[in-house]
């Protein structure tokens, strides 16, 4: 093959396949990072609710133990009641999670959300503890 051949399957055949080419491995490269990013979020994620939940589980059998059954040992365990031992159970917890992973927390699940799933795991632990 002469040069000026060679110079004009590089010009039109090469050349323009190296641009698909590089699209095509521009794109896969971004999904391959925004795959990362997930799981690496992901991950983070699950390690802070599985810390969170324990803590949550603590809580829960620590107030029950202590605040709860005291009062039905008394019969006085009323309504008002009810709604302290809740909020000691959501101190407590909040207390044992620590800042790191309330931080995490709020920020992954937007704080409103957080407070609405902290609340309704207090109340399942609180049925499994029944």
């Amino acid at each position: 093959m002469s040069t000026e051949t060679m110079n004009l399957l590089l010009t039109l055949v090469v050349i323009p396949l190296l641009g698909v080419v590089t699209k095509y491995i521009t794109a896969w490269l971004s999904a391959k990072t925004a795959e990362l990013q997930e799981r690496t979020s992901n991950a983070k994620l699950k390690k802070y609710l599985g810390l969170a939940e324990n803590a949550i589980s603590s809580a829960v059998a620590a107030v029950s133990q202590t605040y709860v059954d005291a009062l039905k040992k008394e019969n006085a365990f009323t309504k008002e009641n009810q709604a302290e031992a809740f909020k000691l159970a959501k101190d407590r917890a909040m207390s044992i999670m620590g800042a790191e992973t309330l931080t995490a927390l709020k920020e992954e699940l937007k704080s409103a959300e957080f407070e609405i799933w902290l609340d309704s795991k207090i109340e399942e632990f609180v049925r499994k503890g029944k």
